[in-house]
């Protein structure tokens, strides 16, 4: 992989280590380095705990938190007790945020954030990361304080 994020021809082309390199979560870590690389958790959101993800957030946050992207890799599976992806949608979802949450709040436990830098870090996690590396223009309707 790390021949493809050093190639002189794909230097300007954006690279997502899906699932964050699950179960290589450390070397997607150091993979994060490289200037054209982002890491989502997609899939770590099953196959980790709540606190074992955290810890894996908690890392790769103190190194490069604005190239992490939240993600919940939601599917339909005929398969699996969930065998739609609305109910992991929500299940995963909410894991992902519980273990954002406890990640950054062990950062400002041990000052090595402010909350208000929390809030930011969380902003980028859950939204503006995805939306400057796909170039999603924000929803300005939905940014907009509601008219009373």
């Amino acid at each position: 992989l790390e021949n493809a994020l050093n190639s002189r021809p794909l230097r300007k082309t954006s690279f997502v280590l899906l699932h964050g390199g699950w179960p290589y979560h450390a070397l997607a870590q150091a993979m994060m380095d490289k200037p054209n690389t982002y890491v989502d958790f997609s899939a770590q959101t099953f196959y980790l705990g709540t606190h074992q993800l955290a810890e894996v957030l908690r890392e790769w946050l103190s190194w490069h938190p604005e190239k992490v992207l939240c993600s919940t890799d939601a599917y339909s599976d005929v398969d699996s007790p969930l065998s739609d992806w609305e109910e992991k949608e929500v299940l995963l979802a909410g894991k992902s945020r519980r273990a954002l949450a406890i990640a950054l709040t062990a950062m400002m436990q041990n000052n090595e954030i402010t909350r208000e830098r929390a809030l930011e870090i969380a902003r980028l996690v859950l939204r503006e990361n995805a939306m400057k590396l796909y170039g999603l223009a924000p929803n300005v309707a939905a940014a907009a304080p509601a008219a009373q």
